[in-house]
């Protein structure tokens, strides 16, 4: 697909065109015309049938400055056209070439005309999306309507994306431009990373039009570029590697940022430990709303702030994580060997039906990234079961680690 803003430039820098100085043709020698070298614009107007030809002739020297063209409409004129770029917008203001179009600034080539836009998407008509990395696990980005949400699909694990995750891809997808365009009948993709593509984008769309499904794949070539080509299309491009970068392709940064589902209607207790400090004990009760609170041995639920208590339940039924890290991170798994703050939540449980199922409890572990509870900016969390670490805000640690009594 051509691009309109490339054609109109085509076409205006065409009829701009202009001859630094213009000859009788027995005037000048022309040299003679050989197969490969030089150029031929043709142009031919609506209402005629006969094409209106530009010959350009080969400079005389690789460094010089004009060339010598024909026109078939004036075939007793030689013009003189600048070839190399001229500084500024169709020359330089109050210069000899002031409005002169050069014959550098006109898009010659194919790839020049075409539309660099990567996809053509239309975003209100995205269905579905799956990012298919050739060493991971696919990842499918899905909804039932135009109206309806995204949700991400990873085996047999489902919930709503990540938001931040889904909006880049969104745009990236929609916005992308390729660097170049590099062959257009590529019958052998080794020499891209195509054979074997490293990364697999599936596009499925509520259109009616089959040209709304595709594939893009994605591979790196011998020398590091990184290149792509809709499935089964012969057309390979060439692409940024900032691209590629952006493409998330790990589970972890799929996960939605909620870190568990706990209501405050079913929460039943909340039992914290930090570092060596007696445990504490705080029952929950909603209905009426009251607190009673445990330290160690000794019952504190007349000293208990309230407020301060409320505050530690809002923080942890809306906790959410700043963001989810591999099961394999170093600095994270090294922290939490020794979690310096233990929370568990106990909760009550229902069946399929709603019926009372009993209790559950789930633990998180806090780690800082360096020693002390509120003083560094990294805190790393994990649940109990859960493979994946994740960071914290340091603004939600505080809270959880906050005093609840009113002294």
């Amino acid at each position: 697909m051509k691009t309109p803003t490339a054609v109109v430039t085509l076409l205006s820098d065409l009829y701009n065109l202009q001859a630094r100085k213009i000859s009788n043709r027995s005037e000048v020698t022309l040299p003679p015309a050989e197969a490969g070298k030089g150029e031929t614009i043709a142009v031919r107007h609506f209402g005629e049938t006969q094409e209106t030809i530009l010959q350009i002739s080969p400079p005389v020297t690789p460094n010089a400055e004009t060339v010598h063209a024909t026109i078939s409409n004036r075939p007793d004129a030689v013009f003189e056209l600048i070839r190399k770029p001229i500084s500024g917008p169709a020359g330089a203001k109050g210069g000899a070439d002031e409005g002169v179009v050069s014959l550098a600034s006109l898009p010659d080539t194919v790839g020049e005309l075409r539309n660099q836009t990567l996809t053509n998407l239309n975003g209100a008509q995205l269905g579905g999306i799956r990012i298919e990395p050739s060493t991971g696990i696919p990842i499918d980005l899905v909804r039932e309507s135009p109206k309806s949400d995204f949700k991400v699909v990873i085996g047999n694990y489902q919930q709503p994306p990540n938001l931040e995750s889904l909006q880049k891809l969104l745009v990236l997808i929609t916005k992308a431009k390729v660097a170049g365009f590099v062959n257009d009948a590529a019958t052998d993709l080794s020499p891209y990373g195509l054979d074997h593509p490293s990364l697999t984008l599936s596009f499925a769309s509520f259109s009616k039009s089959s040209k709304d499904d595709f594939k893009l794949i994605f591979g790196q070539g011998r020398d590091g570029t990184w290149y792509s080509a809709r499935a089964g299309v012969p057309t390979v491009m060439k692409m940024d590697e900032a691209f590629i970068r952006e493409i998330k392709v790990h589970p972890w940064d799929w996960r939605n940022t909620v870190l568990w589902s706990i209501s405050a209607v079913d929460l039943k207790s909340i039992v914290r430990r930090i570092g060596n400090a007696p445990e504490l004990t705080l029952e929950w009760n909603f209905g009426p709303e009251t607190w009673a609170a445990r330290e160690g041995p000794k019952d504190r639920s007349a000293e208990i702030d309230k407020t301060r208590a409320n505050h530690l339940l809002d923080t942890l039924v809306n906790l959410r994580v700043a963001n989810w890290l591999s099961p394999d991170d170093e600095d994270a798994n090294k922290a939490l060997q020794a979690p310096l703050m233990t929370l568990n939540l106990i909760v009550n449980t229902v069946d399929s039906e709603g019926q009372s199922s009993g209790v559950a409890t789930r633990k998180l572990e806090i780690a800082p990234g360096g020693s002390g509870l509120t003083t560094r900016k990294t805190f790393y969390g994990r649940l109990d079961g859960e493979a994946s670490p994740f960071v914290l805000n340091q603004a939600d640690v505080r809270n959880l680690a906050a005093n609840v009594f009113g002294d």
